[in-house]
């Protein structure tokens, strides 16, 4: 998993192609998780007594959810960076639907926080992500600003 150390925080940076509405996305990022659990029903994936999956081309990668759900630390990033990946074909097995993090960035840049869309309170209850706190829409990428705890090696 891409984590960015800042001095105040560590985040996490998620990029999804952009073919409907960022809204619909995370809906269908939600469904994901549950469906991908390979364990129990969506009120123990909830409890955080099981793992969210997500997709990096076809690579597994496994956060537990309850360092997710349990860390409500807000966000502490000034001026964020956010990942600009390289933009793949349309239908290439390295732009998966689920969407995909960024390992080796060839363009980082500054996004302002007049561009970022804070997630309304409502919004982050109704779909338990309190670790996602922002989105960003830039050209056709879908860019989501997650608060996640540092990940043990």
């Amino acid at each position: 998993m891409k984590t960015v150390d800042d001095t105040n925080a560590t985040y996490t940076i998620l990029i999804f192609p952009l073919g409907k509405s960022w809204g619909a996305v995370l809906s269908e990022l939600i469904d994901d998780i549950v469906s991908l659990t390979a364990f129990g029903d969506a009120e123990a994936l909830m409890a955080g007594r099981q793992n969210s999956f997500f997709y990096e081309n076809r690579t597994l990668f496994i956060t537990p959810l309850w360092q997710a759900l349990h860390d409500e630390r807000p966000p502490h990033i000034k001026r964020p960076k956010v990942i600009i990946p390289k933009l793949y074909p349309e239908g290439s097995s390295y732009a998966p639907r689920r969407g995909y993090i960024v390992e080796d960035p060839e363009v980082i840049t500054d996004v302002s926080l007049t561009q970022i869309h804070p997630l309304p309170e409502l919004m982050q209850t109704a779909l338990r992500v309190p670790w996602l706190w922002g989105v960003v829409t830039l050209e056709n990428q879908l860019i989501l600003l997650m608060d996640l705890p540092p990940q043990e090696v």
